[in-house]
C-alpha cells in the first residue's frame, strides 16, 4: 500500500481522526477541526469503525538512541545504539559486567491482524 488509509472522497487520514478521538476529542470537536470539508457524524462513525488490515509485517526502526546502564555495582555507563539500523548494543561497565540493550517491538493489545494479501494461512 502506498500512502495512508483515508476516508473515501476526502484527504482525511483515518489514523489522524482516530488519534484525536483517542486523545479525548468528541465527535463535535472533531467536526469543528474538519469544518472545511464538512465531516459528518456518520463519517466520523465510519472512521471509528474502520478495521485497519495488515499490509506489512510489524517492525521497529531504531534510528539512534543513548542508554545509560545503572549497574548493580553502583557505576553508571552510557552507550549508543541504533547506529546503522542496529536495535541492539552491549555496554561494558568498568566493573567488568557487560549489559545487552535491545529495542524490540511487541504488540500488547488491539485487534487481531487480518491476513496480509497473498499470505498463506
Amino acid at each position: 500500500m502506498s500512502g495512508r488509509w483515508r476516508l473515501e472522497g476526502t484527504h482525511v487520514p483515518i489514523a489522524d481522526v482516530r488519534r484525536r478521538a483517542q486523545a479525548g476529542l468528541g465527535s463535535d470537536e472533531i467536526r469543528r477541526l474538519y469544518a472545511a470539508i464538512d465531516l459528518s457524524h456518520e463519517e466520523i462513525a465510519t472512521i471509528m469503525a474502520f478495521v485497519f488490515p495488515a499490509v506489512r509485517q510489524a517492525s521497529v526502526d531504531v534510528r539512534h538512541g543513548t542508554a545509560t546502564v545503572h549497574c548493580e555495582c553502583g557505576e553508571s555507563t552510557s552507550g549508543e545504539f541504533g547506529n546503522a539500523g542496529d536495535s541492539e548494543t552491549e555496554i561494558e561497565c568498568p566493573c567488568g559486567r557487560n549489559w545487552r540493550i535491545n529495542a524490540r517491538l511487541e504488540r500488547v493489545s488491539g485487534p487481531e491482524p487480518m491476513p496480509m494479501p497473498g499470505a498463506e494461512s
